[in-house]
């Protein structure tokens, strides 16, 4: 299972080492242009000079408009542990729920739904009426479940093509693939008509692209300031249930990393600056 790593920062105008995570949160500082003013709350995702793809430091520099990533302020009633785990996998999720435009009452596929950025899609997906199926091993059936799953497929146990073929034979509206997981993207041969399969890590082959019966693609992450601040709001409103799974200092930040690398993440890890 992939998993995004979140720390908590301050910014001021001189250059660091490129370090891992990409989205942050913290305060502005020294800032000449027009956004933001000195000591904003903001969160973001940096993906810019002389940062690289993120940063794990007390201070950061990056620029008002990163050129692949963005920053915007933290709307009240969101604290900085929450809005640093938001950015790139809430944003990720909801740009996928978007591009598989799945209604009310409609069924959703979700492949890697127990990661965090699977708990943000279903939770998202679920808000809007969508009956969403999760791929989730037996120990995590319930966990699925409590954040707004209706159904699960065990993918361990059968291919989840199968599974779909014999639970749900008129087909699914949608499949959002999150890790990508070629095998059980097949799935979309089981998609009604005209339907979408997205994923967000190239799980969607040539083949399965050229399909003239579903449209199947491989999503990249678009729209990032509205996207980061719709998250933000809905943060706020409470849709998205955030978990939080661990709080750790930036010494214990190489253990986190490699926790989250063998798998099995329930929600977001945050590498908290003030911490220990």
């Amino acid at each position: 299972m992939r998993a995004e790593w979140r720390y908590s920062c301050r910014s001021q105008p001189v250059p660091g080492p490129r370090v891992r995570p990409r989205s942050s949160r913290g305060r502005s500082r020294a800032v000449p242009a027009s956004w933001f003013k000195t000591r904003d709350r903001v969160f973001g995702q940096l993906l810019d000079d002389p940062i690289g793809y993120g940063a794990c430091a007390e201070y950061v520099v990056t620029s008002e408009e990163p050129k692949e990533g963005v920053l915007v302020r933290i709307p009240d009633g969101l604290d900085f542990a929450t809005a640093a785990a938001l950015p790139t996998a809430a944003s990720t999720a909801l740009g996928a729920v978007d591009a598989v435009n799945c209604g009310s009452g409609e069924k959703l596929l979700i492949i890697g739904a127990t990661g965090g950025t699977g708990v943000f899609a279903t939770r998202i997906a679920a808000a809007r009426g969508v009956h969403v199926i999760a791929t989730a091993a037996p120990q995590a059936d319930a966990v699925v479940r409590a954040r707004s799953a209706q159904d699960t497929v065990d993918y361990r146990a059968r291919p989840v093509g199968e599974v779909v073929a014999d639970r749900w034979p008129h087909g699914l509206d949608g499949i959002v693939d999150l890790v990508g997981d070629v095998a059980a993207f097949e799935a979309a041969a089981h998609l009604k008509d005209g339907r979408n399969a997205v994923s967000i890590d190239f799980a969607a082959t040539e083949e399965l692209q050229k399909s003239g019966r579903i449209r199947a693609v491989n999503h990249v992450h678009d729209d990032k300031l509205n996207r980061i601040t719709e998250v933000g709001r809905m943060a706020v409103e409470g849709t998205l249930g955030i978990v939080v799974e661990r709080r750790v200092p930036l010494g214990e930040a190489a253990q986190a990393f490699e926790r989250n690398r063998r798998g099995g993440a329930r929600g977001k890890t945050v590498i908290d600056m003030t911490a220990g």
